[in-house]
């Protein structure tokens, strides 16, 4: 067993973050164990194949590209994912919308409804009301009526009525100083 086996190489890149709103490892994998890159060209490696300094290179370009090709594919998912969501979001809203719009409508409809049924209501009572006023004023017209021939014919008997007295009285007269 080597002794660099075990131990890793740090290189510095892309840390843990947020990403969407939720918490996100980084795809770049940043550590690479020291018994994949050598130190030297004399360096071993998979079971004893020497690496110079380009092949190390190379081997350090591929797991970089390998790392953003992995990153690219999760941040391409992590878009479609919050696209569909967003999306998602978007149809429950405009669902929400609708609704809503749906009932204000049931309500002003049904609040219309309260209103001219309220309206006719007052109206039919205006009507009733009107009813029993001309019938009130038609009673009442009857009556004075009534009350106007009454009165004309108390006049009517009055004025006969002196009339007879002054005549009887003047027949008594005329039969006093008759008998006289």
């Amino acid at each position: 067993m080597n002794a660099s086996e075990g131990k890793v190489i740090e290189f510095p890149g892309q840390s843990d973050g947020v990403i969407g709103g939720k918490r996100k490892r980084s795809h770049l994998n940043h550590a690479i164990p020291i018994n994949e890159i050598a130190a030297t060209s004399n360096h071993q490696y998979n079971g004893g194949e020497k690496m110079d300094d380009s092949k190390i290179l190379e081997k350090y370009m591929e797991k970089v590209d390998t790392d953003r090709r992995e990153t690219e594919k999760h941040l391409l998912d992590d878009a479609r994912e919050r696209e569909t969501r967003l999306r998602e979001e978007t149809i429950n809203r405009e669902e929400r919308f609708n609704e809503s719009l749906k009932n204000y409508q049931k309500e002003s409809k049904e609040r219309e409804e309260r209103f001219i049924a309220v309206i006719e209501k007052l109206e039919n009572k205006i009507v009733e009301e009107n009813e029993k006023m001309k019938a009130s004023l038609e009673k009442s017209e009857q009556k004075i009526d009534d009350s106007v021939k009454n009165l004309e014919s108390m006049k009517r008997t009055n004025f006969w009525g002196q009339v007879a007295f002054i005549i009887g009285i003047s027949a008594i007269i005329v039969t006093f100083i008759t008998q006289m």
